[in-house]
């Protein structure tokens, strides 16, 4: 009779640890505490629109919200990107002889 140790092992299935159940528990307690409340205010005035049979307007706000989300954030990225350009475009390739090593180190490793 062969050992349980010798018999082939399905590499697909995965175990659970203990450590592995405890950092989701952990994850998902922290991300209860943080949202917890975002969440709950989300599902009542769910609740709220939908028994007032309103939930156009719920929907109608939250696409509003994500709207104006998504326009800010393409304004800050397209702004961002522009000063980048600009910096990159502006700044100096060598450096004068009085100029501290640690700028020099620094400009060789993040600026080529």
């Amino acid at each position: 009779m062969r050992r349980s140790q010798d018999l082939p092992v399905d590499s697909s299935r995965r175990r659970f640890t203990g450590r592995g159940i405890l950092i989701g528990l952990g994850g998902l307690f922290m991300f209860v505490l943080i949202f917890g409340r975002a969440i709950a205010r989300f599902y009542v005035d769910y609740l709220w629109h939908g028994a007032l049979d309103r939930g156009d307007v719920f929907w109608g706000v939250i696409g509003a919200k994500f709207t104006l989300f998504a326009i800010f954030f393409l304004f800050f990225a397209v702004l961002a990107c522009v000063n980048l350009y600009i910096a990159d475009r502006t700044a100096p390739s060598s450096f004068p002889a009085n100029v501290h090593p640690y700028v020099e180190r620094f400009h060789e490793v993040f600026c080529r």
